[in-house]
């Protein structure tokens, strides 16, 4: 017979995390929405740095909203997409494009402020809104583009609804053991 007192403490250990949640994904979205409201000014888009800004901005926007979804599904187990490929494939993909572009776009922003502090004369040739929406479209391109193994249809649900890699001892394998050391390494360490 099961003990009341443990169940009720699952609620809570369940109860907790989610409040938890709920109040980061609500202070994310009204701080990224102060963000753009500031770097969407049109003196402030004039220096590549303020484009660059913008577009962070925008790439944390879309993460967030990814990851709300994903939260969403593991927390309160309520599906906004219930087809699996818009959910476990298409979401996962989008959420790392932009962690990746986030964490890329950063570096970008320290890269520019560097090179215009050390190298002032020579920055007005190249720290321009040009030369960054270009860095952005190229980081763009290539994340999307090498990020697409999340596209692949070994990733599925298994029996309880969950995303899982389980369908394809390879891809699981790289999934599980390959692409996170990569993963650390090419968007947290190398930017």
């Amino acid at each position: 017979m099961p003990n009341s007192t443990s169940d009720s403490l699952t609620q809570e250990e369940i109860a907790i995390p989610a409040i938890l949640g709920i109040i980061v994904y609500v202070g994310g979205f009204i701080g990224n929405l102060l963000s753009l409201v500031i770097f969407i000014r049109t003196e402030i888009r004039r220096v590549s740095t303020g484009v660059l800004f913008l577009f962070l901005t925008i790439s944390n926007t879309i993460q967030l909203l990814t990851l709300t979804v994903e939260f969403i599904d593991v927390a309160y187990k309520y599906r906004l997409f219930p087809s699996v490929l818009i959910r476990c494939r298409f979401v996962y993909w989008l959420q790392n494009i932009f962690r990746s572009l986030s964490s890329f776009i950063a570096c970008t922003i320290s890269l520019d402020r560097m090179f215009r502090a050390t190298h002032s004369l020579r920055a007005k040739h190249y720290c321009t809104c040009r030369m960054a929406c270009r860095t952005v479209f190229i980081y763009t391109i290539i994340f999307t583009f090498s990020l697409s193994f999340y596209l692949l249809p070994y990733m599925g649900e298994d029996t309880n609804g969950i995303c899982s890699t389980g369908n394809n001892p390879i891809y699981d394998n790289f999934m599980s053991s390959v692409w996170p050391p990569m993963r650390t390494f090419f968007v947290c360490i190398l930017p």
